[in-house]
């Protein structure tokens, strides 16, 4: 599943995911641990489900964290846009060792 974020990363693709039983699609930017060691994804989130919903203001969708441990299902999204938004997320709290993330 990694491995699958990762390739979608370095071609800028974006990728649908079964998160918590939900799908949702997402652009990947940064995959790194957490200070507990636990796999974490950056990602703006452009469409699916939130918990707090999706603003869409913008300009593609918003920045999420997610725990990759929920992540049921990875699939690249051939021949998607990468999306990207007017706001950059900064380093984000989520993520304290970063192992991989798109410039």
């Amino acid at each position: 599943m990694v491995d699958v974020i990762k390739k979608a990363m370095l071609a800028k693709l974006p990728v649908s995911v079964l998160y918590e039983g939900d799908e949702r699609l997402l652009c990947p930017y940064m995959v790194g641990r957490n200070k507990e060691g636990q796999l974490r994804m950056l990602c703006l989130q452009y469409a699916g489900p939130s918990q707090t919903g999706l603003q869409q203001k913008h300009g593609g969708g918003d920045w999420r964290c997610f725990n990759l441990d929920k992540i049921g299902r990875v699939q690249i999204l051939l021949g998607q846009r990468w999306q990207t938004a007017q706001s950059a997320p900064g380093r984000p709290k989520c993520i304290d060792q970063i192992e991989i993330q798109v410039d």
